[in-house]
Formats: C-alpha cells, structure tokens, sequence
C-alpha cells in the first residue's frame, strides 16, 4: 500500500514461513517488529497520509494474532 505522502508498506515471507512487514520512505526500508521480541510475523493493513500504521503480529507466548498501531 502507498499514501499520498509516497510512503510505501508491505511484507516479505520467508521460507521458514515469517512474514516480516516493511516501511519504505525517502530511499530508507525499515523493518517493522514487533517490540517486546524478533522472528515473529508481522502483517500491514494500511498506512494513513500522516504515517500512522496499522496491522498484526503473531503473540510469542499464545501464537495467538494481535493489532498494532503504530504512529
């Protein structure tokens, strides 16, 4: 997805299966992780024209699916 400010979103899957979710802006790609720990799978939805972001990642302890916002 791209907003109106050119700021690009999306994921990559890896062969192990994780889907890893991406920022792209100004020539610079940020990988998106969750916080609290890596190797987890992490899905964009949408990216608003202020940057905010929303989306899932995979919960380590119940593999339980969860949203983030991240602005």
């Amino acid at each position: 997805a791209i907003n109106n400010a050119g700021q690009v979103i999306g994921q990559v899957s890896y062969e192990d299966g994780v889907t890893q979710s991406f920022l792209y802006e100004n020539g610079t790609l940020l990988m998106l992780l969750p916080e609290f720990e890596e190797g987890l799978s992490t899905k964009v939805t949408a990216i608003a024209d202020n940057g905010s972001i929303i989306g899932s990642f995979t919960d380590p302890l119940t593999y339980a699916e969860k949203g983030f916002y991240r602005e």
